[in-house]
């Protein structure tokens, strides 16, 4: 087979799966729970085999390239703020 005649592998031959725990590392500093968020919020799409929660080698480079949305603040429920009121008086 002469080398024009080959073709290029496509992009899907290509593709890896990342554990969530790989991929933080791909990412540099981003924990694996912050990873886990952006999953649950769907701004990372996941492949999911069984139980495993896996990326695509294709979502990294997306995620590298054009960054993630930022995370919204967490809610503060009546009940933390309670704690935290209850243990200042305490001290």
């Amino acid at each position: 087979m002469s080398e024009t005649a080959k073709t290029k592998p496509t992009a899907a031959k290509d593709a890896r799966l990342f554990s969530l725990a790989d991929s933080t590392e791909t990412l540099g500093r981003m924990s694996l729970w912050t990873l886990r968020r952006h999953v649950t919020l769907g701004h990372v799409k996941i492949t999911r085999i069984g139980k495993r929660i896996f990326i695509n080698s294709d979502e990294l480079n997306r995620i590298c390239t054009e960054g993630l949305p930022s995370l919204p603040s967490p809610v503060k429920t009546k009940a933390t703020s309670t704690k935290r009121a209850a243990a200042s008086v305490s001290a």
